[in-house]
């Protein structure tokens, strides 16, 4: 009810929103509550846009899609991305990366991965956060293949890993004791001017350890 008295307290004397203004202070209500975590409220703001006539934009969607990233609801993230494209409206890189960002915290590694390349089959170039984000799901799933498969694509794409994508990939080396590969992943590191932190270091030296190096 506060919801939809907010949109109709926005009605002019017409009887309709002004779309403009409102487009902007309907996405920045749910970005607002986003941050908060208060992913339900978002998604009330964003039903109340469209019984309000006033139809949600990239901007908009990408809002709500941030705003169940961060509550970990990647169910909800995974259903608006999708509802955009129902709504002839072309994802971007942010909206794609949050949505990826949900499934990783869900341990949903495979539709991260399939939201991945689907970036590119739509022309749309995934990041180094897109990347590193979906090595950190293979990295809990013990997927080191595939890890190392998404840096060697970041390389043939010319996105340059940093020391998240790095760290995340020796940790997913670690967790199934290929130390030969964390540590030519640590030299990596060190050949591109990154300093290891602790975790990269810690995560090298388990690895030796689970391979009794």
């Amino acid at each position: 009810k506060i919801l939809l008295r907010m949109a109709l307290d926005k009605l002019g004397s017409n009887g309709h929103l002004s779309i403009r203004t409102d487009l902007k202070a309907f996405t920045a209500a749910i970005s607002s509550h986003g941050k908060a975590k208060q992913w339900q409220s978002a998604l009330g703001l964003l039903a109340v846009m469209r019984e309000a006539d006033l139809e949600p934009n990239a901007f908009s969607y990408s809002a709500a899609i941030s705003a169940c990233e961060k509550a970990g609801k990647w169910q909800h993230a995974f259903g608006l991305l999708a509802g955009m494209q129902q709504a002839a409206l072309q994802p971007n890189v942010i909206s794609y990366n949050s949505a990826i960002s949900a499934c990783q915290k869900g341990g949903e590694w495979q539709r991260a991965l399939g939201m991945l390349w689907r970036m590119r089959e739509i022309s749309l170039l995934p990041n180094v956060i897109s990347y590193s984000t979906v090595i950190s799901s293979c990295e809990k799933g013990d997927l080191w293949q595939q890890a190392l498969g998404l840096l060697a694509a970041m390389q043939e794409f010319h996105v340059q890993p940093d020391m998240i994508s790095l760290s995340a990939a020796i940790s997913s080396c670690n967790s199934s004791g290929h130390w030969e590969q964390a540590l030519q992943l640590l030299a990596v590191m060190q050949a591109s001017s990154l300093v290891p932190n602790v975790i990269a270091y810690n995560a090298a030296i388990n690895a030796c350890r689970k391979g009794e190096r």
